[in-house]
């Protein structure tokens, strides 16, 4: 494409509107929603038949609807005492899931939204704005309308996305640490003088339905509220068309995140959820940046695993860190094939809009890094002159590209520091960051891939 298609994330309101996660209080105590399930829709055909089918069920006396006189007077009280801070920007973007099984991708959608977060993926139109079909670099959608997600398989989909994810299970966090938690992601600080510009925090929970008397098991619900007097939660429960969102029992809630998951033989338990994004100063920081390089699907899981087994073979039997010549020689078969790469890593698809200039310019820096690093390198003839992927509008990097990433990612963190930083190249620090963010990010596919085998494992790539 000679020019950037050009396309937009959001629109910011007129002045003639206030957004309802502005601070600024309404003085009166009504609020006004618009809620995102009003609709028009087509009438549907009589059905003959409705047996073995649902609208809805009605919420056990373990929990209290929000619509309820009861649920507005907990609204009323977490209002007053300042515990709505997730409320707002949550609300703003809670939306039905699509599948009875996508609780974890649509709450996930929902997480995103609120904190903004650009896709850098076109939704429809001209608009680019997260939804369930984007989220499918750890997983299979079409499996996970049969089996759902798994809370490991969660945190890596939000660390794709660029995430600052902290898993918490009832292991290692008492039900004083949970309170805590929620307390702190739901209390509102700026207007106590603090700073409101920093980036804000959710909770989403993964817990048994069974335990909260509600029908069905495995679920997960971002929190939106916290009401002191009562101490109580507020869920926004995804499955809207079973129940609404309600107010339940704290303690109520940590007991349901204490059973046991079939399919990882671990407790259920919640994560916390930020986006600060790559601040400057703050090197140190362990977030997970964007990849701007690579991207990896769940097809990818075999080749990831196998690698991962040949690193800890090779670390058992020879030890110290892996050469060059080793990574490049399992990647190209022993030097016979250049195209074997692409089972683990696939380049990201080009940049469509012009707001993204920005990071075009941080790919070519990074790629001048890694060209001056593999000057350093023999390269056999082979690898070098591999074709590079250009399909469907992706980038056009070529196999040498992966595979010193690859390389990168199979060190060990000090070495691959004093590779990319303790040289003398003339290039932009930023740059080198970049690349240590990539190989960083191929390591954690590689890590997940050795912890969660027994759940498909779990890719750490971001899909964007």
């Amino acid at each position: 494409m000679t020019e950037a298609v050009r396309t937009s994330h959001r629109r910011p309101l007129p002045s003639t509107c206030t957004a309802l996660t502005h601070k600024e209080k309404p003085t009166t105590s009504f609020f006004i929603f618009q809620g995102p399930c009003c609709f028009w829709k087509n009438a549907l055909p009589a059905m003959t038949e409705t047996a073995g089918t649902f609208h809805r069920r009605p919420l056990p006396s373990t929990c209290t609807a929000l619509a309820s006189k009861e649920g507005r007077i907990r609204f009323k009280s977490a209002l007053a005492q300042n515990y709505l801070a997730s409320f707002f920007p949550l609300i703003e973007q809670f939306t039905t899931q699509s599948d009875p099984a996508y609780c974890g991708i649509s709450t996930l959608v929902i997480v995103l939204n609120a904190l903004s977060v650009d896709p850098l993926r076109v939704w429809k139109g001209s608009w680019r704005w997260y939804n369930e079909s984007m989220l499918n670099c750890c997983v299979d959608l079409n499996e996970v309308k049969s089996t759902g997600i798994t809370l490991n398989t969660f945190v890596c989909l939000a660390r794709c996305q660029g995430l600052k994810v902290e898993l918490h299970r009832p292991s290692n966090a008492s039900l004083d640490d949970f309170r805590s938690s929620v307390r702190r992601v739901c209390l509102e600080t700026a207007d106590e003088g603090e700073d409101d510009d920093g980036p804000p925090t959710f909770m989403v929970v993964s817990y048994s339905r069974r335990i909260l008397g509600q029908t069905g098991d495995g679920h997960f619900s971002p929190l939106a509220a916290y009401d002191a007097s009562s101490d109580e939660v507020l869920v926004l429960d995804t499955a809207r068309f079973k129940y609404g969102p309600h107010w339940v029992s704290l303690e109520l809630l940590y007991a349901a995140m204490l059973p046991v998951d079939a399919a990882t033989n671990m407790s259920r338990g919640y994560a916390l959820m930020s986006y600060p994004g790559r601040r400057e100063g703050d090197r140190g920081t362990p977030d997970l940046p964007q990849s701007i390089l690579f991207r990896s699907e769940k097809l990818h899981d075999a080749a990831r695993c196998r690698y991962n087994f040949f690193l800890g073979r090779r670390r058992q039997e020879r030890g110290g860190e892996i050469s060059w010549e080793e990574v490049l020689d399992y990647w190209t078969r022993g030097g016979t094939e250049n195209e074997f790469v692409w089972e683990i890593l696939q380049p990201q698809l080009l940049p469509s809009m012009k707001e993204n200039e920005g990071v075009v310019k941080s790919l070519d820096e990074v790629k001048r890094v890694r060209e001056l690093l593999q000057q350093m390198l023999p390269v056999p003839p082979l690898a070098v002159s591999g074709c590079c992927q250009n399909k469907d509008g992706s980038l056009c990097l070529n196999p040498l590209d992966a595979v010193f990433i690859i390389f990168l990612a199979s060190l060990s963190q000090q070495r691959r520091q004093e590779i990319v930083m303790d040289t003398k190249l003339s290039t932009s620090v930023e740059a080198r960051y970049q690349l240590l963010a990539e190989a960083h990010i191929v390591q954690l596919a590689l890590d997940y891939c050795d912890a969660d085998k027994e759940e498909n494992s779990c890719c750490m790539l971001n899909s964007r």
